[in-house]
């Protein structure tokens, strides 16, 4: 087995993170991949991250994912305009034994929910890129970001040309803290400048 495939079998998921992910196939919508997961898990403990914001919950895999990094006892929320997807993902949370409250889940659209969270209130944001929205949404969360906190992006190659208008939106604004990998389905991570308060 080259390396490249066997650096995704080497990183272990939960059983309910390899159960979400037949659920996620078997609907017919994207998943985290296992590498993808552990960065955002990765990235979340680096910020030291008490609360986190995401759009696009799916099953809840990237959830799970950010959770694992996230202190003890920190919440996150996700959002989704897909009710029946948040019937999937409280089934993963269940599988895992995440406690409800760590959890806040809005079934409702992206652009009319993030305008009205609480400005710098969070330490991490997570985009999935998967929609005609991802520039505005992309915009709200560095809003919502604390300084020194970090957006990050997945699935920038997944539609080449939503995750193209995106790239070059961040380019426009200049933004110098931005890093792009080719893990997963490509993963953008945007470090906000300053430092907690």
């Amino acid at each position: 087995m080259e390396l490249p495939a066997y650096a995704l079998t080497w990183l272990a998921e939960e059983p309910a993170i390899t159960a979400a992910r037949d659920r996620a196939r078997k609907i017919g919508i994207p998943s985290t991949s296992p590498d993808a997961g552990s960065l955002l898990r990765s990235l979340a403990q680096l910020v030291d991250a008490r609360t986190a914001v995401e759009t696009g919950t799916g099953v809840g895999i990237s959830t799970l994912w950010l959770l694992s990094g996230m202190r003890p006892g920190a919440t996150l929320t996700s959002i989704d305009r897909e009710p029946e997807y948040h019937r999937y993902a409280r089934q993963t949370f269940a599988d895992a034994g995440v406690p409800a409250a760590r959890v806040r889940l809005i079934s409702s659209e992206a652009a009319s929910v993030l305008p009205r969270l609480t400005e710098q209130g969070y330490d991490l944001a997570h985009l999935d890129c998967g929609s005609a929205e991802n520039a505005t949404q992309y915009v709200q969360m560095v809003r919502l970001v604390r300084p020194g906190g970090v957006v990050v992006v997945s699935g920038v190659f997944r539609n080449e040309g939503e995750g193209k208008a995106l790239l070059e939106l961040i380019a426009a604004e200049g933004d110098g803290g931005c890093t792009l990998l080719p893990v997963g389905e490509g993963v953008l991570i945007v470090s906000k400048p300053g430092h907690p308060a």
